[in-house]
């Protein structure tokens, strides 16, 4: 039993690998992400250096997260700590979901051209929304084992 709670479990780890990967793969192709604004180092939540960057770091590391913990349990089987990992699922979802909504919010309001780019910018955005629901299943499953 522990095998197929073991599965389930790194199959959701896949599905949130393969998402930030897309999501990285269009913020290379599109550049759908915010333009950087022309002071570099004012820090505003609102500037778009700010969601730059945060939405990269998010989409970068929680994919690496991802991959320490399916690594962990190729190599160890089930976490240890399935508060510790619960955790990081929750803090995942939230920056995701923050990132996603941030993503959107831009690409839906500031960016008027309708190309291509803004097409990726939506569909980066959706997808962490989409990253964040998955975090959010993932972490009740961990929490519920």
């Amino acid at each position: 039993m522990a095998s197929v709670e073991c599965c389930k479990r790194a199959s959701m780890k896949i599905i949130q690998i393969a998402l930030n990967v897309i999501s990285i793969a269009l913020i290379l192709k599109y550049n759908c992400v915010p333009t950087i604004g022309p002071n570099l180092l004012k820090f505003d939540i609102s500037s778009d250096y700010t969601r730059t960057y945060f939405v990269v770091a998010v989409a970068g590391g929680f994919c690496i997260v991802s991959t320490v913990i399916l690594l962990a349990y190729a190599i160890e089987g089930m976490s240890k700590a399935p508060i510790l990992e619960t955790l990081f699922m929750v803090v995942g979802a939230a920056v995701s979901i923050t990132a996603g909504g941030l993503i959107v919010e831009y690409f839906v309001n500031y960016h008027t051209n309708k190309d291509e780019t803004r097409d990726a910018g939506i569909s980066f955005g959706s997808l962490q929304l989409i990253n964040g629901l998955v975090y959010l299943i993932d972490a009740f499953f961990v929490f519920k084992k």
